[in-house]
């Protein structure tokens, strides 16, 4: 990327943290009901990255106003930023490349039945394809029940058309109900489940990270020591292909797995 599309990039991501952090996130925009010092937190996480921003593009550094609640620590100040990034699509994130390759690929008029794997604690995947009007299950044993359906954007309202379902668990191949019931299943950032997708006799779409868990696992009882060496035994497995994207600002190679894809009439035609 040129530095003049760099520069144009950050002032987009600098805009984009602005107008969704308003510039302090409030009660009334607060699709994962964070509490109050959860807010306090992601607002001065917000001031404080567009502040290293604007350092960056040769402003001068300022005084945002606001400290860190010592309740909330780093790291999970950190992580109610990525989920701020992530629900409100500031960045594309690995949630979106799955979410945007499924309504391209599986409309829902040909797959109105989706199980996501590893959802984490929000949901945000599976409640972003229930507002498409998908009927989902979204598995994870951190999974939370009562944050909003909604999402706020744009100052306008959309309501779900689909139909959210939350199961607090694992998910394993055994869970027979649940795969049986889908026409696809999903999953971001999930390496411990990847065996798993890849084996079921259904379509899967999903992606890894790099995780400390990918460093603590086996795959096809293989010992597994990096997601690149993950991302390589995967791509060796009969019935896998690779979509590849590159993201904006850092240039960096993202890697979209898509599973048993021909064993699923319905999908024969795409939109």
């Amino acid at each position: 990327m040129q530095n003049n599309e760099k520069l144009k990039f950050a002032k987009e991501y600098k805009n984009k943290l602005l107008q969704h952090g308003n510039p302090k996130v409030l009660f009334i925009d607060n699709p994962d009901r964070l509490s109050f010092l959860q807010l306090q937190a992601l607002s001065f996480e917000i001031l404080n990255k567009v502040n290293n921003l604007d350092i960056s593009l040769g402003y001068e550094p300022y005084d945002t106003g606001m400290e860190p609640p010592p309740q909330i620590s780093n790291s999970e100040r950190e992580d109610l930023f990525v989920d701020f990034l992530d629900w409100y699509e500031i960045l594309q994130t690995l949630n979106h490349d799955v979410f945007n390759f499924v309504i391209k690929n599986y409309p829902v008029n040909k797959c109105p039945r989706i199980l996501c794997v590893g959802d984490g604690e929000n949901c945000h995947l599976g409640r972003k394809l229930a507002m498409k009007g998908y009927q989902v299950v979204s598995v994870d044993p951190v999974a939370r029940k009562e944050f909003s359906s909604n999402r706020n954007k744009n100052n306008q309202e959309r309501k779900v058309n689909g139909n959210l379902h939350i199961v607090q668990g694992e998910f394993f191949d055994i869970s027979t109900d649940m795969i049986n019931w889908a026409n696809l299943i999903v999953g971001s950032k999930i390496p411990c489940c990847a065996e798993s997708l890849i084996g079921l006799n259904k379509p899967a779409v999903f992606n890894i990270s790099g995780n400390a868990e990918v460093h603590n696992m086996r795959f096809k009882g293989k010992r597994i020591t990096s997601s690149k060496q993950l991302t390589f035994e995967i791509m060796k497995c009969k019935g896998v292909r690779v979509e590849r994207t590159i993201e904006e600002f850092s240039g960096r190679e993202r890697l979209l797995f898509i599973c048993n894809e021909r064993e699923y009439g319905e999908v024969g035609e795409r939109d």
